[in-house]
């Protein structure tokens, strides 16, 4: 495990901070989670005003009331930022938001030495209407259960974040003598994949990646579709145009043909590269989802029409899932769910935490599908024949709402 420097707060996030105020008011330090996110003015009226009133309090020589007031300031000051940043977002969707969700989210992000606080006053998007009822069946239904927010730094923030990326690179280099240290510069760091920065903060946060270098490499060779296009469509365009028929994917026995391998590997071809880091720079993307730690058997899946009668567990295989209509969070939500619902360095706290079980994702290679599921030894980022039949699970995501700063061309709900 490899955690690189602890995060430190800049002079303005130690002032504008409510849990740094906390500390500074009780001589203990601000918790991990909130040591680089700046939080509101409005924030830290309230927690000064409650500790005006703790003060108050004992001066007049109510100490059981000054100690109530302290052991309730968490709490407020936690839940007035998580309201304001609620404010940031679109008014449109603000009702399907919970704000500790969001604020945790945003402080899972700001975290550790690669920390970032997501900006999320720059974003403008429109609800359709088709995906408002699709969203309020899902949270009906239990299909949805709340939201997982994914976010990168902007250039400014990864400037700042270059020394700790050295910092990660020295740390392996203690660890393993014979790797190759990486010298990175702002140019060559805005190369690396989406996928090997959101694994990168995972581990700067303290958090396991098993068999990591293997992973990084193999995960970094998978594609999804861009601009928010869902993956089975995908699937159901190249068997059209190949002259196929979604049919002849499985045989008699159910396992999935030569006909399926050809539309597969022709998806895959026609998919671009996976993003790099500089080509999300300053985005956030929200869509909604399972985001139980452990996705249960019982679990509704849902299509974009609504409810599924694929089961979850034995039986249902990636490609089920694409003759289906059914679209996976994509490996990058994968590991923004890590980020947000874990304890970094508690793998006991991962995302699908039962090893017979994985969790079947969004991203393709030439020949297999991603999935991912959490051992003892760390997060598990794996690959899959997409016939392979298994005890499985999916988190189906709706209403995945791309967030890019305004002026730019793509803010849209797909």
């Amino acid at each position: 495990m490899l955690a690189g420097e602890p995060a430190r707060p800049t002079a303005e996030a130690k002032n504008r901070n409510v849990f740094m105020l906390l500390g500074a008011a009780s001589g203990g330090d601000a918790p991990k989670s909130a040591v680089r996110h700046t939080y509101s003015a409005e924030a830290e009226r309230i927690v000064r005003a409650e500790l005006e009133r703790s003060a108050a309090a004992l001066e007049a020589g109510a100490s059981e009331d000054a100690r109530a007031i302290m052991e309730s300031l968490p709490a407020k000051g936690a839940r007035a930022e998580g309201e304001h940043l609620l404010t940031l977002l679109p008014k449109s969707i603000q009702p399907y938001i919970s704000p500790e969700q969001l604020l945790r989210s945003v402080e899972s992000f700001a975290d550790g030495s690669l920390g970032f606080d997501p900006d999320l006053t720059r974003v403008s998007f429109d609800l359709p209407p088709e995906k408002e009822r699709l969203l309020n069946l899902g949270l009906a239904s239990g299909a949805l259960t709340g939201f997982v927010l994914t976010a990168y730094p902007s250039r400014e923030d990864l400037a700042r974040l270059l020394p700790a990326f050295d910092a990660q690179e020295h740390q392996r280099l203690i660890g393993n003598a014979t790797y190759r240290k990486k010298a990175y510069t702002l140019e060559t760091l805005e190369q690396i994949s989406v996928t090997e920065f959101a694994l990168r903060h995972f581990e700067a946060r303290g958090g396991r990646i098993y068999c990591r270098d293997t992973r990084i490499a193999t995960w970094a060779l998978t594609r999804w579709p861009r601009e928010g296009k869902a993956l089975w469509k995908t699937y159901a365009e190249t068997t059209k145009r190949l002259k196929i028929t979604v049919a002849s994917w499985f045989d008699e026995d159910g396992c999935t043909t030569s006909d399926f391998a050809e539309v597969h590997e022709a998806v895959y071809r026609g998919l671009p590269p996976q993003q790099t880091l500089g080509d999300v720079l300053g985005t956030v993307e929200l869509a909604f989802t399972n985001v139980a730690q452990e996705v249960s058997a019982s679990a509704i899946m849902l299509t974009d029409t609504g409810e599924s009668a694929l089961p979850q567990g034995k039986g249902t295989n990636f490609a089920r899932l694409m003759e289906s209509g059914i679209t996976p969070m994509n490996p990058p939500q994968f590991l923004a769910l890590a980020t947000t619902i874990a304890t970094p360095d508690n793998p006991s706290t991962y995302p699908a935490p039962n090893w017979r079980t994985w969790e079947w994702l969004a991203g393709i290679t030439p020949t297999s599908a991603a999935c991912g599921n959490s051992l003892s030894e760390g997060l598990n980022l794996d690959r899959d024949a997409p016939g392979t039949v298994g005890d499985d699970r999916v988190r189906a995501v709706v209403a995945q709402l791309t967030l890019l700063p305004v002026g730019s061309s793509a803010n849209r709900a797909d």
